[in-house]
């Protein structure tokens, strides 16, 4: 883990990096979803983190990826391909994983590693899952 001025707090795990700009007070509950079938965890986090008032507070750099997300969470700012938002009332931190097919499949298990170990070496209380996952030809 390092601190780097300008990018905040950032952790890699093999090629992926997590970058977090705001530090999060309260790592209680983390939710993800991925787009599986019907795109139902996707659609799930994205709901939510547009519902509870979420601010984004990192986001996940990975090789190859595109630098910007035709997603956009928030009109008033772009989206990367993977981010981290906060949501201070539930005390929920969310991450977003906006691109999927050949792309994510590639790096399905980085992400996820990554990810896994951020929110271990975060202590935070639960983890949630919402639909979605891949399977390995």
């Amino acid at each position: 883990m390092l601190l780097i001025p300008g990018l905040g707090v950032v952790i890699a795990v093999n090629s992926v990096r997590i970058n977090v700009m705001e530090p999060i007070m309260r790592p209680t509950y983390f939710l993800t979803g991925f787009a599986g079938i019907g795109m139902v965890g996707y659609l799930v986090v994205q709901h939510l983190s547009n519902s509870l008032n979420c601010r984004r507070v990192g986001f996940l750099v990975m090789p190859r990826e595109p630098p910007f997300s035709a997603y956009v969470i928030n009109t008033n700012m772009l989206s990367t391909p993977g981010e981290i938002y906060y949501c201070p009332g539930p005390e929920f931190t969310i991450s977003i994983i906006h691109w999927d097919g050949d792309f994510m499949t590639k790096y399905a298990h980085e992400v996820t590693r990554a990810l896994a170990h951020w929110v271990y070496i975060n202590n935070f209380k639960e983890a949630i899952l919402f639909g979605g996952g891949w399977t390995i030809d």
